[in-house]
C-alpha cells in the first residue's frame, strides 16, 4: 500500500517484524488498509490471508473501519512506499502489552504538551519529545523516573533546565511511583531455650533494617514455624534484593541459635 502524500525522505518507516498500533481506515473483500498511528504518513495493507488463521466468511467480523489494532510488520518497501501487515500473527499477550505501551506514551506526550502550555513554548513540543526519545526508550518511563530522581532523570537529554523542572513538576502532579509486590514464606525453628525470642528478635531487626522510604515490608505469622513476608518496592529488582538480604540475615541469626531456617517461594 502506498504511503500518504509526503516525500519518502520525510517519512519514518517501521522495521520488519515490529509490532505497531494502527487504525483501520478501509475494509475491502480482499483485505484492509490501516494508518500506522506511531508513524505519521504511513499506511499499510493487511491481506485477507493475514487477518485470521481460519477461513473468513465475512471480513467485517474481524476488522472494522475506525478500529484500533496491533499489527505485525511483514515487509517494508521504502522505494514504493508499500507496507504489508499481519493481524493473525499477533498473540493476545503481545496485543495487550503493545496497546498498554502505546497508551502510556500517548499520556506522556500529553504531559509534554501541558508543560509547553505552561511555559508558553508550544513550538518546542516536537523538539523536546524528539530529544527525550533519542535518549530514552520510553517517554512515560523517564517521566515516571523523575518522580524519584527529579531533574537527574533527564540526564543526557538535550532539553533546557526550565523544561526539566516543569516536567518534574507535572509528573509529580499526574503520575504515581510504580509499585510491585512479592511474597515469600519463611520457615523458622530453634531448639534453644530462648528460641522464640531469637526468632522474634531476628525478624524485628531485619524489618527495621530493610524498611525504607520506597520499600515496605509486612510480616504475618501463619502459625509455627511459618511467617509470610510481603515486600512492596518500586520494581522487582529492588524487591528481590530486599527479600534476599532480609531472609539471609534472619536465617543466619536463627541458625546460630541451634535453629533451622528455610525460604519458601
Amino acid at each position: 500500500m502506498t504511503t500518504n502524500p509526503q516525500t519518502k525522505q520525510q517519512i519514518s518507516y517501521p522495521s520488519e517484524d515490529e509490532l505497531v498500533v494502527a487504525t483501520i481506515i478501509k475494509v475491502q473483500n480482499y483485505g484492509a488498509f490501516a494508518n500506522l498511528d506511531e508513524y505519521p504518513g504511513c499506511e499499510g495493507m493487511i491481506h485477507i490471508s493475514e487477518i485470521a488463521s481460519k477461513w473468513i466468511r465475512n471480513i467485517n467480523d474481524y476488522v472494522k473501519d475506525g478500529q484500533r489494532v496491533v499489527l505485525r510488520v511483514l515487509r517494508v518497501d521504502r522505494e514504493r512506499g508499500h507496507i504489508d501487515l499481519s493481524l493473525k500473527s499477533v498473540k493476545a499477550a503481545q496485543r495487550k502489552e503493545t496497546l498498554e505501551h502505546f497508551k502510556r506514551e500517548q499520556r506522556a506526550k500529553k504531559l509534554i504538551e501541558l508543560a509547553a502550555e505552561r511555559l508558553k513554548e508550544k513550538e518546542k513540543i516536537s523538539e523536546i519529545a524528539n530529544s527525550l526519545s533519542e535518549k530514552f526508550d520510553s517517554l512515560f518511563v523517564v517521566l515516571q523516573k523523575s518522580l524519584t530522581e527529579d531533574e537527574n532523570a533527564f540526564e543526557g537529554a538535550k532539553i533546557p533546565e526550565n523544561w526539566k523542572k516543569e516536567l518534574v513538576k507535572i509528573a509529580k502532579e499526574n503520575l504515581e511511583i510504580p509499585r510491585v509486590t512479592i511474597k515469600a514464606n519463611l520457615e523458622l525453628l530453634s531448639k534453644a531455650s530462648n528460641g522464640i525470642e531469637v526468632i522474634k528478635g531476628a525478624l524485628t531487626k531485619a524489618l527495621k533494617t530493610h524498611k525504607g522510604k520506597d520499600t515496605e515490608l509486612t510480616l504475618k505469622y501463619l502459625g509455627a514455624p511459618r511467617y509470610r513476608l510481603e515486600i512492596t518496592a518500586p520494581n522487582y529488582k529492588i524487591a528481590e534484593q530486599t527479600l534476599d538480604k532480609f531472609s539471609k540475615e534472619v536465617m543466619a541469626e536463627v541458625t546460630k541459635a541451634q535453629g533451622s531456617a528455610k525460604l519458601v517461594r
